[in-house]
């Protein structure tokens, strides 16, 4: 997106927006599951929560980078990173 705004006009409009993040859940949904099912102390449905509570995060923190024009954000999405993966520790297996 940052080498051609043309791509964030698409991913970051709002009329497309539950489109959008069901064509990125169907690439990746299953295998990230499986995952944290595998490593955390999870359901499959409690796991298909906290995909789809990433999923509409990640894309909005994306969305307000780029209408902020704020110059660091892969520091932004780094930090986010590390949050989420701080929270699912909680309900990592021992």
């Amino acid at each position: 997106m940052r080498n051609d705004p043309r791509y964030a006009k698409i991913l970051f409009n709002d009329s497309l927006r539950q489109y959008i993040i069901e064509k990125i859940a169907s690439k990746s949904k299953d295998k990230y599951i499986r995952s944290l099912v595998e490593q955390c102390d999870l359901t499959e449905v409690e796991a298909d929560y906290i995909f789809h509570f990433q999923l509409n995060g990640c894309l909005a923190i994306n969305k307000r980078i780029n209408e902020t024009g704020y110059e660091d954000g892969e520091k932004i999405n780094r930090m986010i990173a590390s949050f989420i993966q701080g929270g699912l520790t909680h309900f990592q297996k021992y």
